[in-house]
């Protein structure tokens, strides 16, 4: 059985891996080349062709190599299959992370009142579940997920967590991660989590100061800057949305900087330097404190999107 995502549709088959990593190079498509070789395995990762990590694969555990490494390991079998960004995000982080628990649980009553404790306690990280039926991955900040931060193979699941009625008893196992700060898919899923949150924050705020229609005029701007760039980021309805793959936390800082310098213009224009300024101050000093500590240090920070 193949480890991530075996609900996943594949790509047609090449006459070898290599040939399929080409493929994903040249089609700039996203998502990940998986080789097996009795008990062993590893996986390769693509972000809209561009290699993202390569990993050997163990009980439990997950070792970075090379790409060349990951090219030239031999393999009795291999799969090739296209993911969302989203997806690929949520992969990525659990294979720079170490594993925490893992726990065989059947009952749905079970399930929920163990989600149930994750967003009482306002825990933050990163929960597997497999099935034979699914796979998929949740990533919890302060007890709360986004759509964002939930992709499934095999079944539809939203992030009130309830499964379909059909799989609602059926075994999984839980696997939760223990996360490394340092680790590049930390940082960037801490980075752009963080500055959704303020950019959403400021969109409620300014909502509240010039109404819904001078909102959506701000976030078709937003929406047409991301556009030419190929982000995954929106903005609608006051809120900002983020499933792109970002490579570096370096990189999903321009993005945001971009953004925020263009929305801040705008709100320049319409309500004034000095309520504009306010605005994203109030706004930042609500996002909780590890995160305005990470967005100062990539001075993503108020007076850096003011006149």
């Amino acid at each position: 059985m193949w480890y991530f995502f075996p609900q996943a549709d594949e790509l047609p088959k090449s006459d070898s891996a290599l040939r399929a990593e080409m493929s994903f190079r040249d089609e700039k498509i996203s998502g990940l080349i998986e080789k097996r070789t009795d008990s062993q395995g590893a996986v390769m990762l693509f972000a809209g062709g561009s290699p993202a990590g390569a990993y050997t694969l163990a009980e439990n555990s997950s070792q970075p190599i090379s790409f060349a490494e990951f090219s030239i390991l031999p393999a009795a079998e291999y799969r090739a299959i296209r993911l969302p960004n989203r997806a690929l995000r949520l992969l990525w982080l659990s294979l720079e992370s170490k594993v925490q628990n893992v726990t065989t649980l059947q009952l749905e009553e079970v399930w929920k009142g163990q989600a149930k404790a994750w967003k009482d306690s306002k825990w933050s990280g990163l929960v597997e579940v497999r099935s034979e039926a699914y796979h998929g991955f949740l990533q919890f900040w302060d007890g709360s997920i986004e759509s964002s931060d939930v992709f499934f193979s095999g079944v539809q699941v939203e992030p009130n967590l309830v499964l379909p009625h059909e799989y609602r008893n059926t075994p999984r196992t839980i696997v939760t991660f223990d996360v490394q700060p340092s680790a590049q898919a930390y940082q960037c899923s801490l980075l752009q989590h963080s500055a959704a949150d303020w950019t959403t924050r400021a969109l409620y705020r300014y909502k509240e100061l010039v109404g819904q229609k001078l909102l959506q005029s701000l976030e078709r701007e937003i929406n047409r800057l991301a556009q030419p760039w190929g982000w995954e980021i929106r903005a609608e309805n006051g809120m900002l949305t983020d499933t792109h793959f970002f490579l570096h936390a370096d990189f999903a800082a321009h993005a945001y900087r971009a953004i925020l310098m263009n929305a801040g213009a705008q709100m320049n224009f319409v309500i004034g330097n000095n309520l504009t300024q306010k605005l994203l101050a109030d706004t930042f000093s609500g996002v909780p404190s590890n995160e305005s500590v990470l967005l100062q240090t990539y001075r993503l920070i108020p007076a850096a999107f003011s006149e």
